[in-house]
């Protein structure tokens, strides 16, 4: 996996050049906005929110359950999903005016860091799904779960063998876009002697597949995996509303509304997931399609150029609307967010002087913090 020698490219003899006409290797301006502006606005609070969740997983203790151990390795996956992915198309735009120059972060950036990102996508997918399931089973089959969690540990032994599985499965699916990403080809270009090409690099390096086939590979395969978690997704998502829409209509209990309450956040936080995702998705799969039957008409390809950015900004967007999501959906992440980041003001009984001593803030909530 070593870099090539430099492959040459001479457009020293085009007259009358212009930059527009060499926009395959250049920034426009709709990419320079998604990427230089509206990226890092992604960037900063999707890893500080994601952060803050941890903290919070952490520090209150009656949060860790078995749908936040899912929750919590979903924050990991985002985390380094946005630092990496957002981080790196970032970092690309500033270090050189040409699309996709990964010149400078090396060779070694192709085949270890990319698929790494691939990796964290598909983490995240597949811990949406297990919350998922776990929440189905909960809401739809909850006598099921009370035999099967009559022991304390297997609250915690499962959840960490299904954590384990995901990442290591992340890991298998990721290591197919090595073939389409791990190879860098080096290109020396002589560009046209006008004064607006003067400030452009003559070498640039593209992370390329080492065969024809592997770039179409690997995204068939990313787009068959993702399809194939969002039917299953659709259907446990339906069965869980309609069991809750029975459940209103009928007196309850507050811990099952609690849970429903929990319920209903994971589905609009799963449901986002997929909105988010699924346009990207969708167009890679119709463009393939229509490259394989045919060619790739020329109203598609100009509308990759506006969508594309678009459905990446999305899929970046996810990664940082999910703490937001459990605040907004959901008071009891709301009070363990207060708890862990501000002294927060209660009452041990009725009637009792507000407080902010924290030795009566913890008996009064009875749940000890391990920070």
């Amino acid at each position: 996996m070593e870099t090539q020698q430099c492959t040459h490219l001479d457009y020293s003899n085009i007259s009358n050049a212009r930059i527009q006409d060499f926009e395959v290797f250049l920034y426009n301006q709709r990419e320079q906005f998604f990427v230089g502006i509206l990226m890092p606005i992604i960037l900063v609070p999707g890893i500080l929110g994601n952060i803050a969740f941890l903290v919070v997983y952490q520090c209150v203790r009656r949060m860790k359950t078995r749908t936040n151990i899912y929750l919590a390795n979903l924050a990991v996956a985002d985390v380094f999903y946005l630092l990496f992915g957002v981080g790196e198309k970032v970092l690309s735009l500033y270090l050189s005016a040409i699309r996709y120059d990964s010149l400078k972060l090396s060779s070694v950036w192709c085949y270890t860091v990319l698929p790494f990102v691939k990796m964290c996508a598909y983490a995240s997918m597949f811990f949406v799904t297990m919350v998922t399931v776990d929440k189905f089973f909960a809401v739809c089959h909850p006598f099921r779960v009370r035999r099967s969690s009559k022991r304390r540990y297997r609250l915690f032994l499962m959840p960490i063998r299904f954590v384990i599985g995901g990442w290591v499965t992340a890991l298998v699916c990721a290591t197919t876009s090595i073939p389409a990403l791990g190879k860098m080809i080096v290109y020396c270009i002589v560009w046209p002697s006008n004064d607006q090409f003067a400030s452009l690099p003559n070498q640039f390096g593209i992370c390329s597949p080492f065969y024809p086939w592997s770039d179409a590979f690997s995204n068939l395969f990313q787009i068959t995996l993702f399809f194939s978690v969002l039917f299953p997704n659709v259907y446990m998502y339906m069965k869980i509303i309609y069991t809750l829409h029975l459940r209103v209509k009928s007196a309850v209990r507050r811990d099952t509304q609690l849970r429903n309450y929990v319920a209903r956040m994971l589905v609009i936080n799963g449901s986002i997931f997929f909105l988010c995702t699924m346009p990207f998705y969708f167009f890679s799969l119709a463009y393939h399609v229509a490259d394989v039957v045919t060619s790739v008409p020329v109203w598609m390809t100009e509308m990759l150029k506006v969508v594309r950015p678009i459905s990446q900004a999305l899929l970046y967007l996810n990664s940082c609307i999910n703490p937001l999501i459990y605040n907004v959906a959901n008071p009891r992440y709301r009070t363990a967010f207060s708890e862990t980041f501000k002294c927060e003001k209660v009452r041990r009984h009725q009637g009792q002087p507000k407080t902010c001593d924290t030795t009566v803030y913890m008996r009064a909530v009875n749940k000890p913090s391990n920070c």
